[in-house]
């Protein structure tokens, strides 16, 4: 019987010891506490005042931490329960629930949106829109925007800003949050649903753990638990991004105005993964590439990402394929990657405007381990463009 009980207490012992680490891909280890270290140091709080991070091997979540403040100057610390701008991260969560209709033949992804709902503006002033379908919204190759209240129309084009244009040919990339939205118009006309009610439309379409910790509009909890955004150190005053002049937080944003945290994010990804959402055909299509980056950009160069899939960026490592996002809606910034299908990879949430930086030490740790930080920041490998053809 001693022998029995000595014999439980050291299998307990050794699942103990695994829960406190894993493999990194290069089959070093990483390990938890490590990681904790780092990530409490790399918290910068004027730049950085919080962060939050999920850690995901063999699709579960095996770890997560949140450190730092709800808002600079203040004690009030982040919990599980902080919620942040996720900022693009958006994107991925609606291009599965496109992908969902698309199962259920709502929508076909390869039919001109126009068919569904025409561009009132475009049609007056641009008919080569009419080619864009939603495969090209979520591949980026509609030829929109970014945000027409941001990216500067050419001077020949004779318009004002906030009015519509075409940046590029349809088929060609270009990275679009304007596309997104005339394609959630299309969405919202085919669910019988308007921007303050697609959130329960997408909610019932991409269900995410309990859905207690994600949020497409406001809602009244959000004033205790969201953090505030920070530029140069400082708390912006916003409580909703916006991307028109006329946009309320009651209004949807499927682009870039999701609220949630690093774990239920990698909560929806491991779901994802699993084909809880959509089936493994739909899951190729997601991660083919549908359009290439061009290689003269950053995301080329120095990202290592080839292309887009549906809603998901595709890159190489050393190590195998990546998949890839980011978010930045200035005082909140974000991101993930994933390796090898969900085998491995992270999430990251921050609320303030020197979070990207933190994307290439993250991979770096998972593909290498978590050595102890030297001042605070762990130098990531440099990676080289020659891995991309090994892989795509």
């Amino acid at each position: 019987m001693r022998i029995l009980l000595l014999a439980v207490v050291w299998l307990y012992a050794v699942n103990i010891a695994i829960a406190q680490e894993i493999e990194a891909l290069d089959q070093s280890k990483l390990n938890f506490r490590q990681l904790e270290k780092i990530i409490n140091q790399e918290v910068d709080r004027p730049a950085v005042p919080s962060l939050s991070f999920a850690l995901i091997h063999r699709n579960e979540v095996v770890f997560s931490h949140q450190t730092g403040v709800l808002k600079a100057g203040d004690e009030a610390q982040v919990t599980n329960q902080t919620v942040y701008e996720v900022a693009s991260l958006s994107k991925p969560v609606f291009a599965v629930g496109v992908l969902r209709l698309a199962e259920q033949g709502l929508i076909d992804l390869d039919k001109p949106l126009y068919k569904y709902l025409p561009f009132d503006e475009l049609e007056k002033t641009d008919k080569s829109y009419r080619t864009v379908t939603a495969r090209m919204v979520l591949a980026h190759t509609s030829g929109f925007p970014n945000w027409r209240w941001f990216d500067k129309p050419p001077a020949s084009v004779g318009i004002t800003r906030g009015d519509m244009f075409m940046k590029a040919a349809p088929g060609e990339f270009s990275y679009s949050g304007e596309a997104y939205h005339y394609l959630a118009r299309v969405v919202m006309k085919l669910t019988d649903a308007d921007e303050k009610s697609l959130d329960k439309v997408l909610t019932e379409l991409v269900p995410v753990k309990d859905n207690s910790d994600i949020f497409w509009t406001w809602d009244p909890s959000l004033s205790q638990r969201k953090a505030f955004g920070h530029k140069q150190g400082e708390p912006t005053d916003r409580d909703w991004p916006m991307s028109f002049p006329d946009d309320t937080s009651d209004k949807i944003g499927v682009a870039g105005r999701l609220h949630t945290n690093a774990e239920t994010y990698a909560h929806f990804l491991t779901a994802l993964y699993n084909e809880q959402y959509i089936n493994r055909r739909s899951l190729m299509k997601m991660f083919t590439v549908q359009s290439a980056i061009p290689p003269d950009t950053f995301d080329y160069k120095s990202n290592c990402l080839v292309g887009w899939g549906l809603g998901v960026a595709l890159g190489a490592s050393e190590f195998g394929s990546r998949h890839y996002h980011g978010g930045n809606n200035g005082d909140f910034q974000s991101g993930f990657t994933i390796y090898r299908s969900g085998e491995i990879g992270f999430v990251f949430v921050t609320n303030g405007d020197d979070g990207e930086r933190l994307h290439r030490l993250f991979e770096s740790i998972i593909e290498n381990g978590t050595p102890l930080p030297t001042n605070g920041k762990p130098a990531p490998k440099a990676r080289h463009i020659s891995f991309l053809a090994q892989h795509f």
